[in-house]
């Protein structure tokens, strides 16, 4: 799988870089290309140093002021490589932080200075007997936060090597010192073992959401491709009524897709339940275009036994971000009790969402929308409220049509609500709207137990 152009692009050559590493190497012993040979590396995506490298800093530089007596610490040029340790994180942290792609030279260049800066701390600190030791788990994280192998292996192996150097001459003539590097190597290894995992399960989410994002595009696509084949298999008149339908309908999902899709590039990890809500979102719109098909063909609604929780559960959920945003309540009332119904949820969830839609368009912040369902005789009375303004008195007074609305300043079609009634009525009920006091709407409907279906 390759995702061609753009920032997985590059992770994705960071990650198969390696195969082509000897033919370059081979390139940089005949031509002697060092210079684009290093440049020619790669580049890592969303790699961001966090500020652990410099407390963590901060605290070593603490340690070695309060050992400063410990007769091993070269005092006060230890202090001053520390400052310098801390510079050199500091200027690639602020270079880092500022790019969206970073190249690995430059990440190669940061690791070979922390790397030679902290040798030199351990050689003004007693070398092998040095507790700052830990200090190379600095390039050790860093490498492994870019998701790159050869960058992981390459600092850990340099790290290793660079200790063993300042360890030689112990570890020739100590077997407890031998050891102790190899408590050190382990731990070494352990901990860019476990960084790189991480490191690499962020990046299959990051693909994961990359790859919803491509299915809301395909999404768009077959709205695209199923209109205008709707348009040669319908007539006129129902083509323009289902694709203005049609329109209205996806505008909504779409809309959520959008928020949902807002949302998870602001977060700096992307959260499981925001690709379920694109998920949803996504298979929604595919259901609307079908149930349009099916409708401008002739079909009949599949009818299923189902719950009348189940649809209003469904864009509930598909609205709490959006909802959360504004400061608007999304309430569902409806007793588990409740007989189940025939059914075609799909068309019923579209009239919440619909219903969700009017509502958040003119609540305020603190508003509530609650969807209710109860047993009311032989039907349930279904309805969506909320404490909004209200309708307007002439939407009340003309009745629902197709294109009636007073709303037009709202970007308001009248569709909505002209949707809902046709998918109520199918379903054997009855549909109306009313305000309640002192302020709200009330979008209304009755569905038979009988599950008389027109």
């Amino acid at each position: 799988m390759s995702y061609g152009s753009g920032p997985y692009a590059a992770a994705e050559a960071g990650f198969n870089g390696g195969a082509g590493y000897f033919e370059k190497a081979k390139c940089y012993i005949v031509d002697m290309k060092w210079p684009k040979l290093f440049r020619d590396r790669g580049e890592t995506t969303a790699f961001s140093k966090s500020n652990y490298e410099v407390l963590f800093s901060v605290f070593m530089v603490a340690l070695a002021y309060l050992y400063r007596e410990n007769p091993l610490i070269a005092f006060p040029e230890v202090l001053y490589l520390f400052m310098s340790l801390l510079a050199v994180n500091f200027a690639f942290n602020r270079i880092f932080a500022e790019k969206v792609k970073v190249k690995l030279w430059l990440v190669d260049i940061m690791l070979l200075s922390n790397i030679g800066v902290i040798a030199a701390i351990l050689s003004k600190s007693g070398g092998h007997l040095s507790f700052f030791w830990v200090l190379f788990l600095l390039p050790i994280f860093t490498a492994a936060l870019t998701g790159s192998l050869p960058e992981v292996v390459g600092a850990t192996a340099l790290s290793l090597l660079t200790l063993g150097a300042l360890s030689a001459d112990a570890l020739r003539l100590d077997t407890a010192q031998l050891f102790a590097f190899s408590v050190k190597a382990s731990v070494f290894v352990f901990s860019a073992f476990i960084t790189f995992r991480t490191s690499l399960a962020r990046r299959r989410l990051e693909t994961e959401v990359t790859f919803k994002r491509f299915q809301v595009e395909k999404l768009l696509a077959t709205v695209s491709e199923r209109d205008s084949k709707a348009q040669s298999e319908a007539s006129a008149a129902e083509v323009g009524r289902m694709t203005a339908s049609l329109l209205h309908d996806i505008g909504n999902v779409i809309t959520i897709i959008l928020l949902t899709a807002e949302i998870m590039v602001q977060d700096e990890t992307p959260s499981p339940k925001d690709a379920k809500h694109l998920e949803r979102a996504a298979k929604m719109g595919k259901s609307i275009i079908d149930g349009a098909l099916a409708i401008i063909k002739g079909a009949r609604y599949e009818f299923r036994s189902a719950p009348i929780r189940e649809p209003m559960e469904n864009a509930a959920a598909m609205f709490a971000r959006q909802a959360g945003g504004r400061e608007v309540k999304i309430l569902v009332s409806a007793g588990e009790d409740l007989p189940e119904l025939k059914l075609s949820v799909p068309h019923m969830q579209r009239v919440f969402i619909n219903g969700i839609t009017n509502a958040l368009s003119f609540l305020q912040p603190g508003g509530t929308i609650t969807l209710r369902a109860a047993l009311a005789g032989e039907e349930i009375l279904v309805s969506i409220e909320d404490d909004g303004p209200g309708f307007p008195p002439a939407l009340l007074e003309s009745g629902i049509t197709q294109f009636g609305t007073t709303r037009q300043e709202n970007g308001g079609t009248g569709l909505g609500l002209f949707n809902s009634k046709e998918i109520v009525e199918k379903h054997g009920g009855k549909f109306s709207i009313r305000n309640r006091r002192p302020s709200g709407a009330v979008l209304e409907f009755t569905l038979p137990l009988s599950g008389r279906v027109k």
